[in-house]
């Protein structure tokens, strides 16, 4: 049937971002009638049923790419629906930063003996037990990184902070002071993408990350290792790393 979810939608909390993001998500999803139905939806942004039910449940946040494919066929205003996605993201790092700090004041108030004398216990450090929130926000600051580096208004796509955090070796659980320069080629990143961060980069997605890190190349964040003058991009063996100047200025 036309203008359903499929199955019974899941109630949402409005006061919740991701839940807002999901409840304009679904007026759009109505509005675009047979476009905005699960196997039509999932032909076209090349997903499953279970992302595109969790998007409209409230249970995930649409990546910018996948967004901007389902945002076209149903309609939308791309431009005002990747601002949206934009602040619930920042307003979902928000929230979990506000309870880290409450956790972490919490175990500020909890006092141990040492040598006879009560002392405050030191706090722990910062560490997000949910992988998925880790690892949202780890994109979300290597895309502020990026923008930085490269002194441009224009948002990186999440496909090329995922691939300059493969470049850094930074997993959702490190910390920037632990990133790292290692050289690595195009498989390896994909391979280290899907391991650590749960994405899965199609078969067909090569050309795609030559051009991603042909832009990263060419704001000289990235080079090719070793350098080489001739064109070797099309090489599965060629390897690529992060430049040392703008790898100290992290």
């Amino acid at each position: 049937m036309e203008g359903t979810l499929g199955r019974r939608p899941s109630l949402l909390d409005p006061s919740n971002p991701l839940h807002r993001f999901a409840l304009e998500l679904r007026k759009l999803k109505y509005q675009a009638k047979a476009a905005g139905e699960v196997a039509a939806t999932c032909r076209r942004v090349n997903i499953s049923r279970a992302t595109y039910y969790a998007w409209l449940s409230g249970k995930q946040l649409p990546s910018r790419d996948a967004l901007e494919i389902t945002i076209k066929a149903w309609g939308g205003d791309v431009d005002q629906w990747l601002e949206r996605r934009r602040k619930t993201e920042e307003q979902l790092v928000a929230q979990a930063a506000k309870k880290e700090k409450q956790r972490s004041e919490r175990r500020e108030a909890t006092f141990v003996t040492t040598g006879g004398v009560r002392v405050p216990m030191p706090p722990r450090s910062f560490i997000l037990h949910n992988h998925e929130t880790a690892a949202h926000a780890k994109i979300w600051e290597a895309q502020k990184a990026l923008k930085r580096l490269r002194r441009t208004d224009r948002a990186p796509s999440e496909r090329s902070a995922l691939l300059f955090l493969a470049l850094l070796d930074l997993t959702p659980d490190k910390d920037w002071r632990d990133a790292d320069r290692p050289a690595v080629s195009i498989s390896k990143m994909m391979t280290w993408v899907r391991i650590h961060y749960n994405f899965e980069f199609p078969s067909h997605a090569r050309d795609s990350i030559r051009c991603s890190l042909a832009t990263l190349i060419r704001s000289g964040i990235v080079e090719r290792h070793p350098r080489d003058p001739s064109p070797l991009d099309n090489l599965r063996e060629v390897s690529y790393q992060v430049a040392t100047d703008y790898f100290d200025r992290l």
